[in-house]
């Protein structure tokens, strides 16, 4: 999957070994759905974890928010002109909360550590500094500004940290999510959606919207299986890690390198080459039918701390995986309580749950940790 930018190679011994990484990567991967054949240049450290989801082990003694180690619980504020409906990104820092609702309020709440409302991003329509919608958004550390990506305009949308306009600039391919790429550039990922310019799945611009490179070749044999992970792309340490759509490989980015990081091995539960490969050219909402029909494991997300991997995805329901990367534990969990989200976000060691009251429509924030000790 993962390659690096295509150059000119002055030397057989050069030609060689990118062939020779191939080879490696296609073992390697071979559990994957999406197929290898063009993908170039894999670094496979020795270090790369595979890691084994047994559905068989999913652990019942308590149901989640109890499996936790630590939990902070934070009411916000509530606010009756701008009401949360479903919060599908958090950020988090040392300062503030960012809550980003783009199904139903169209909008970006900025919250204090405290769960004061601060402020509103919700500047619809397509003049300058507005959005159709916030399809996804970003923080820049140093500055506090606020970029939010709008897919149908092909626009960013830079905001100083109080909400206030300051540019935008336009992108000419097609984005479906995104992350800063070490403050310094924006790496967007199409979604495996088909598209004039969906011959690769990563594309990195400048911070100032000048096109860079592409890299990640797609695979036309599942181009439009469009399972797309909630944050296909997470900076984390010196690292940009990449969940591409459709598949259970996560790999590390770092400047021209790549490699593999973490393969999830849900033995027979995911989704065959040969699957695939039959339901490529039907309709993406029946290949999802087929897909949860047959038990397969579908809608894979990712998250991690320093000490943990976290993933959820749905077989039969919805599940939340925690791995520590120390000592080789891991806990499955049941998601049974559709008032509480699937983790969001991260903050420092700690992972990142929405709950609503449907009754009085207030939102809770819950960071925790988990508890790997009931096992």
């Amino acid at each position: 999957m993962v390659s690096k930018c295509f150059k000119h190679f002055e030397t057989i011994i050069q030609i060689i070994m990118k062939h020779l990484a191939v080879l490696i990567s296609m073992c390697i991967l071979c559990v994957s759905c999406v197929k290898k054949e063009k993908k170039e240049q894999i670094n496979v450290p020795l270090d790369t974890k595979v890691i084994k989801v047994d559905l068989a082990n999913e652990y019942k003694g308590v149901k989640f928010p109890k499996t936790n180690n630590f939990m902070r619980v934070l009411r916000l504020e509530d606010n009756d002109e701008h009401p949360i409906g479903q919060v599908s990104k958090v950020i988090a820092d040392n300062k503030k909360i960012y809550l980003l609702d783009k199904l139903k309020a169209n909008a970006l709440f900025v919250y204090s550590q405290e769960g004061l409302l601060l402020h509103v991003i919700d500047k619809k329509g397509q003049g300058p500094g507005e959005f159709s919608r916030p399809d996804d958004f970003d923080v820049e550390k140093k500055t506090g500004n606020i970029i939010i990506m709008d897919a149908s305009q092909k626009k960013f949308i830079v905001y100083s940290p109080k909400g206030e306009f300051i540019r935008e600039f336009k992108y000419d391919f097609f984005a479906s999510k995104f992350s800063l790429n070490q403050e310094t550039h924006i790496l967007a990922d199409n979604g495996n959606i088909p598209s004039p310019d969906s011959d690769f799945l990563l594309k990195e611009m400048d911070i100032n919207g000048n096109y860079l490179k592409s890299f990640f070749p797609s695979d036309p044999s599942t181009l439009g299986m469009s399972f797309e992970t909630r944050y296909p792309l997470q900076q984390f340490g010196d690292y940009m890690f990449f969940l591409p759509t459709l598949s259970n490989s996560i790999y590390a980015l770092k400047g021209e390198e790549s490699s593999l990081a973490y393969q999830i091995d849900f033995g027979n539960a995911w989704p065959s080459k040969e699957f695939c490969e039959s339901v490529q050219n039907i309709h993406p909402l029946k290949m999802r039918e087929s897909m949860l029909e047959k038990g397969y494991v579908c809608f894979l997300n990712f998250l991690q701390t320093k000490d943990v991997l976290q993933l959820d995805f749905h077989k039969d329901k919805n599940y939340s995986f925690y791995y520590n990367k120390e000592t080789g534990k891991s806990i499955l969990i049941s998601m049974d309580d559709d008032s509480i989200s699937l983790p969001l976000g991260t903050y420092d060691d700690k992972f990142i749950t929405v709950k609503y009251n449907e009754n009085t429509g207030a939102v809770t924030v819950i960071f925790y940790t988990v508890n790997f000790d009931l096992i």
